[in-house]
């Protein structure tokens, strides 16, 4: 169909023909184009051909010369092995070897030390920790032996000795039993216009058992002259403690209330203090003299020996008190 026996119909229909003629030009070109693509493709494809890769023949062949050049390699490399470098690196190992169990023992054995080390350290840090927790105490303890070190001294520097007879003419002996580290005075001695024959048959009951003593007179003249046999059972516990109830130092008697008042009865000027030491108190002694010494008494002293259930026999008789 002609695109011009359209146009003689009338003049609008000119614009679509040009377009219709240029979409047929284009249509034939692609199809020209298409036909030469194909016609390229046919003829590179007969000219790749004679390229093919080699069949497998080809590639198994390879694979043997090379592993025939690998086992020829081989050979050499092992040929050309000195086997005195085998042996001694054979031998080089074996050292290397004994050196490493020996480096593990030892590295077992510091284990083993540090690990004592450690309980040692872990033992002395509770140790420090217990001394510091008790130091207040230990510091304390220090305290009172310097304090009973420096009692001691004094007690060491008083001087005491044994009265002289003629010092003794005119004083009143007055029995103290020392028994058990304890101080007993025997009798009531807080009657000061009481007559000694009447002090010496009144028991201070603080020291002495009363209803178990006895005081036998044969004797007693008031203007001298006496003779009385005694048993006297002493009060357990009873007396005056001559040891620090806070250790095993011997106590400031001063502080003691007992002492003042046993003390109080008896006059430095008038009465002499007639010791009577068991063995089981001759540590007790020297504290006991001390503290008479400070108050100015003087002493006889001489050793007894205390019946079991605490019975103490002695005599007075005529006479004036002898110094031992």
């Amino acid at each position: 169909m002609s695109a011009r026996g359209v146009r003689g119909a009338g003049e609008d229909g000119d614009g679509l023909d040009l377009l219709l003629d240029t979409i047929c030009n284009m249509f034939g070109l692609f199809i020209f184009v298409a036909m030469l693509v194909a016609l390229l493709v046919s003829t590179r494809g007969s000219a790749i051909e004679p390229e093919i890769a080699p069949p497998d023949e080809e590639f198994a062949v390879d694979d043997r010369v090379l592993a025939e050049r690998r086992r020829s390699a081989l050979e050499r490399a092992i040929a050309s092995i000195d086997e005195s470098e085998i042996a001694a690196d054979e031998a080089a190992l074996a050292e290397a070897r004994a050196m490493l169990e020996e480096a593990e023992r030892e590295v077992q054995r510091r284990a083993m030390l540090l690990a004592s080390l450690r309980e040692a350290v872990d033992e002395e840090r509770t140790e420090a920790q217990s001394i510091e927790e008790s130091l207040p105490e230990i510091e304390a303890e220090i305290a009172a032996l310097e304090d009973a070190t420096t009692r001691i001294r004094e007690t060491k520097e008083i001087s005491v000795r044994t009265p002289r007879r003629r010092e003794l003419v005119g004083r009143l002996p007055v029995q103290v039993v020392l028994w058990r580290d304890r101080a007993h005075l025997i009798n009531d001695w807080s009657d000061r216009l009481a007559h000694p024959c009447d002090s010496w048959c009144t028991w201070n009951e603080q020291a002495v058992v009363p209803e178990s003593s006895e005081a036998i007179v044969h004797y007693c003249w008031r203007a001298g002259g006496q003779h009385i046999d005694r048993a006297i059972r002493l009060r357990i516990g009873g007396g005056v403690d001559l040891r620090d109830p806070d250790g095993d130092d011997w106590s400031d008697l001063e502080r003691d209330r007992e002492w003042r008042r046993a003390m109080s009865m008896l006059d430095p000027m008038r009465h002499v203090i007639s010791i009577k030491c068991d063995p089981d108190s001759f540590d007790a002694f020297t504290a006991f003299r001390a503290a008479i010494a400070k108050r100015g008494f003087l002493y006889d002293v001489a050793p007894v020996e205390i019946e079991s259930g605490g019975i103490y026999r002695d005599t007075i008789l005529e006479g004036r008190t002898t110094a031992q």
